[in-house]
């Protein structure tokens, strides 16, 4: 959260980071760790303790209030619900002289395509790619800060224990108008994100009006069904995992735009693409076209993709974060394909347009919609998407999607083949797990509580003695 009177700069990066992608973990080493996702921060012993006791103390209070949603800021007078503080230690693992708290350093590893980025106690795992983006955004940044110092000059804070409010020690010179006082504040949703109107294109929307639509980004939508379909395409994998059907049609895509949509059936003959659906073997790995099926007449399906590409190069998408799919609906139509025993039947194509998505360990995959996906990515690479974010529906029509923890993970679970057994037990269930765990740690509170008052009463008591 945040006021942001300008964004020095900016990317729209892949959210699924490379490394850690899916990884919670805390360990105990030379010091406390905490993994989170690509995250890596460290704590002493008595900053770990700190931390723990307010999770643990913001998880009760967060139950006791019945578990509230999240809620968005909208007006002068909503405010954050602070479900646990604590007071930490200014120096950094002041307790553990083991962790290096004093320098910011670049830090490239042995391991193939892997830097390190840490800044005091806390540290970033980046492959190239991510490495570059995160450079040129900082640099970038510092650029156009330096370049614009006279409109971005202000007021210089001195002093530790600085808030969001400046405190006093800071050397006041009055430029540019920055707000150093609550009654300068210029803005009716105090505890809420503002940019300037300027600036809301560097931003990506993700709310959508349908409960079981999301936005989810292409790059990520693309890659994870590439690289990480095992569970749910082994039929299309090749020797090294990757999941032909989705390559073999970014790379058609790419084929047919760089020709001009101008190719003959003697060219879409020597592609990848046509090469595999011709296929006739169902029992043949890899192999594409479904699950259950092959493509009955390859060119037929051929030049159904080539129209596609054609359609939505010129067209785009035809489906934004405020319209719904059945709005853009039409006739389905229908393909025809090869069962196990050769017998031919029909399968209806989306009419909606829009992709459809599973989730596996809390990455989004193509479920209908590969051809669709693959055009969107190339379209991306293209610069022809201003946003990577693109609108897609959960593969089940009864999932509903919700900001509550609970209901976000069943939703996922209906989506996903996750066999967690914590995921698959009955909501009820969970809702008696959160009681008794509050009356598990109520009290260990409450004695803590008291023992605190009482410690801090015999040092008074021993300071007057």
């Amino acid at each position: 959260m945040g006021h942001t009177r300008k964004i020095l700069s900016s990317q729209k990066i892949p959210t699924i980071p490379i490394f850690s992608s899916s990884k919670l973990v805390i360990e105990l080493a030379e010091n406390f760790h905490l993994h989170y996702r690509n995250y890596r921060l460290e704590m002493d012993h008595v900053e770990f303790e700190l931390m723990a006791r307010a999770f643990i103390k913001a998880y009760a209070h967060w139950c006791l209030r019945g578990c509230p949603e999240s809620v968005t800021y909208e007006k002068r007078g909503d405010r954050n619900i602070f479900l646990a503080t604590s007071q930490l230690p200014a120096m950094p693992s002041f307790a553990n002289l083991e962790t290096n708290i004093g320098s910011t350093r670049v830090e490239l590893q042995e391991w193939m395509d892997y830097f390190h980025v840490h800044y005091k106690d806390f540290r970033l795992e980046f492959n190239r790619e991510e490495y570059e983006a995160f450079s040129e955004v900082v640099s970038e940044g510092y650029e156009h800060f330096t370049a614009n110092i006279g409109k971005n000059e202000s007021d210089r804070r001195h002093s530790i224990h600085q808030s969001t409010v400046p405190k006093k020690v800071f050397e006041k010179n009055g430029k540019n108008k920055f707000w150093s006082l609550p009654s300068e504040i210029q803005s009716e949703k105090i505890f809420a994100s503002t940019y300037k109107k300027e600036d809301l294109n560097k931003i990506s929307e993700r709310v959508t009006l349908g409960s079981d639509l999301i936005k989810v980004d292409i790059r990520d939508l693309f890659n994870a069904t590439l690289y990480n379909t095992s569970k749910i395409g082994a039929w299309g994998l090749d020797s090294d995992a990757v999941f032909l059907p989705l390559k073999n049609r970014y790379e058609f895509v790419k084929f047919v735009v760089q020709n001009k949509f101008l190719i003959t059936d003697a060219q879409i003959e020597k592609t990848a693409y046509y090469t595999l659906i011709r296929s006739q073997n169902i029992d043949a790995v890899p192999r594409d076209g479904s699950s259950q099926g092959i493509y009955a007449y390859p060119m037929e399906q051929t030049k159904y993709f080539i129209s596609l590409i054609k359609n939505i190069y010129e067209n785009g998408y035809n489906l934004t974060a405020k319209s719904k799919p059945d709005e853009k609906a039409g006739q389905p139509e229908r393909v025809k394909m090869l069962d196990k025993i050769g017998s031919e039947y029909e399968q209806l194509r989306s009419a909606s347009n829009c992709i459809t998505v599973t989730f596996d360990s809390g990455a989004p995959r193509i479920a209908n919609g590969l051809h669709r996906s693959a055009i969107l990515y190339a379209m991306y690479e293209d610069g022809l998407l201003d946003d990577p974010f693109i609108l897609v529906k959960l593969a089940k029509n009864e999932a509903k999607l919700s900001n509550c923890s609970f209901e976000m993970l069943a939703s996922l679970e209906e989506n996903s083949r996750v066999t967690s057994i914590y995921l698959r037990t009955p909501i009820f269930i969970k809702y008696f797990m959160r009681v008794f765990i509050v009356g598990l740690i109520s009290p260990y509170f409450v004695i803590d509580k008291v023992l605190q008052r009482t410690r801090n009463l015999i040092f008074k008591i021993s300071k007057i003695l």
